[in-house]
């Protein structure tokens, strides 16, 4: 319950700070074009392209294992099929204000 009311206040806080901010919209730029990129750059093992769609430490932490398989020499020969029913679940305050240029990033809410 807790969480839902977090999820709330954090979309009320990016309606105050983005009138024209939409939920439903919000999901469909990240469905189509920011889960996708982020995937693909994972699936390829490019660090280059993840690290323009991430923030720091979401990108450490995903660059983290991607770093590895490259010092093994391994290669990914992994492929997304298909990206469904995607939802907006959990939110936080915390990172709601660190610095965002939404203009340059506009799905930084996510990321």
């Amino acid at each position: 319950m807790k969480s839902n009311n977090e999820l709330q206040t954090v979309l009320d806080e990016i309606t105050k700070m983005d009138s024209n901010f939409d939920t439903e919209s919000f999901i469909r730029f990240c469905r189509f074009l920011v889960i996708p990129n982020v995937l693909e750059a994972i699936v390829r093992c490019d660090l280059k392209i993840l690290k323009d769609w991430c923030y720091e430490a979401p990108f450490n932490v995903l660059a983290t294992p991607l770093r590895q398989i490259q010092e093994q020499g391994l290669i990914s020969e992994s492929r997304v099929l298909d990206i469904h029913n995607v939802d907006v679940s959990i939110a936080s305050r915390s990172t709601l204000f660190s610095s965002i240029d939404k203009k340059k990033h506009p799905g930084a809410w996510l990321i």
